[in-house]
């Protein structure tokens, strides 16, 4: 986490690396953290920065943090999975990242699951 936004470690090395660079050369010390993701990145976090309503990505460079979902956020991959299967009967391919998610998350939620039965458990 640096600045309200989730880094993959070697994104957040990489910032690390320039921000410790930064002061050193502007103050002639060696950079402290005080432990506030405004002013070095922190972490990395657990579970690619925890529960979310959505995937996370890093970004730096966009790759995939592999995050657990809310329940809002199992909602929304089913819709999501949802509007994949009517793309592919219009003949269309579904985003390579939406094939990512669901290839993490295919273990976690019943993408089969009937919409009638979400309804009957709340």
């Amino acid at each position: 986490m640096y600045r309200g936004s989730f880094y993959c470690p070697d994104c957040a090395r990489d910032i690390k690396r320039e921000v410790r660079a930064e002061w050193k050369e502007k103050h002639g010390t060696p950079f402290e953290d005080n432990g506030d993701s405004e002013g070095y990145p922190q972490g990395p976090l657990e579970e690619g920065g925890g529960e979310s309503d959505s995937p996370n990505h890093c970004d730096g460079c966009g790759v995939f943090l592999e995050n657990p979902l809310t329940r809002h956020g199992v909602e929304w991959m089913k819709e999501q999975a949802r509007g994949a299967t009517e793309d592919l009967k219009e003949g269309n391919w579904p985003s390579p990242a939406f094939l990512e998610w669901k290839r993490f998350y295919d273990d976690v939620i019943d993408f089969d699951e009937d919409e009638d039965e979400d309804e009957d458990e709340r």
